[in-house]
């Protein structure tokens, strides 16, 4: 009975197994295209390794990267954006989750968090394209809020020097109420004990957060921080790529972006050059998580692994 019970069980497991083969494990085969000069026509096992001037050279499309001056402007790119992301998109949902919990009225608390929690569900093609139209300068809301004011129309995402902004304000927008989520769980396991006698001994509200509930969640807090270091030299490649156009591509471009251009997009199929980018994007991402997760255990003594 109970090995009949254990086979039913295996049965339900073997469909996820399946799946992670397939779309997990046998795609990592596709990874030695870096070191090859990939042809379609040919394939992963036929394609010849990579090579210059007739010499064995497994490493040419990483060179390659580095050699590119262009590269630089698209990692200086995905650097700040990620860097302001993180200054201002992290800690925001964190002080939102704080001010929810001091909601007391129950059905506004449900509305604000409805509210901010819709746009995550919201794809970032169509959210993209309803700001793109918000941003229009000749019948976006901003244009006619600068007629009113009597001053000239800006066409804010054709101009460079506000893509920066854009991108970190988009991305807040779409996340701050999902990325609260689990710091709202954090603090509903508060003890109820310390904020009483927090409150009995006259604590002001920032001495409560201070003190008692982000000590509470401070162990969240530095998962996400951990997390969020090592996608520095990742971007969310559909935000971008519906924001980018031609005029503002000196400060859109990123390491995403010019990833799947390289591979698919540009019609070049530099799929082997495209590959050896993605491997040392995700090199980096492993030595950051790694590196903030041993500084993090050196200064707090609290580390995710």
């Amino acid at each position: 009975m109970r090995k009949k019970s254990q086979i039913e069980w295996q049965i339900m497991v073997w469909p996820a197994i399946v799946f992670l083969l397939v779309f997990n494990i046998l795609p990592l085969l596709g990874l030695t295209a870096a070191f090859q000069d990939f042809k379609l026509s040919l394939g992963f096992f036929r394609s010849p390794w990579a090579s210059t001037d007739g010499r064995l050279d497994i490493f040419k499309h990483f060179k390659a990267f580095f050699a590119d001056k262009a590269v630089w402007g698209i990692i200086r790119n995905t650097l700040v954006i990620n860097l302001l992301n993180l200054a201002i998109g992290f800690p925001v949902p964190i002080l939102f989750a704080l001010l929810l919990n001091e909601l007391t009225h129950k059905h506004l608390r449900k509305a604000i968090q409805t509210i901010t929690y819709f746009p995550y569900f919201v794809s970032w093609i169509v959210f993209g394209s309803i700001f793109i139209k918000l941003l229009n300068p000749a019948t976006g809301i901003f244009s006619l809020l600068a007629e009113v004011f009597h001053r000239p129309a800006t066409d804010y995402l054709n101009e460079p020097k506000y893509f920066y902004a854009i991108a970190v304000f988009t991305s807040l927008l779409k996340g701050l109420g999902w990325n609260s989520i689990i710091y709202t769980a954090a603090l509903t396991g508060t003890d109820p004990c310390l904020v009483e006698y927090a409150t009995l001994e006259g604590a002001s509200r920032w001495q409560k957060w201070r003190h008692v509930y982000l000590p509470a969640i401070a162990p969240t807090i530095l998962l996400y921080f951990v997390f969020a270091v090592g996608a520095l030299f990742s971007s969310n490649f559909d935000q971008i790529y519906i924001l980018k156009n031609n005029l503002n591509q000196d400060r859109a471009e990123v390491i995403s972006t010019y990833v799947y251009a390289m591979g698919i997009g540009s019609g070049q199929f530099e799929l082997s050059y495209s590959t050896a980018v993605g491997i040392m994007q995700s090199i980096i991402s492993i030595v950051l998580v790694l590196a903030t997760n041993q500084t993090a255990k050196k200064l707090t003594g609290r580390g995710i692994v």
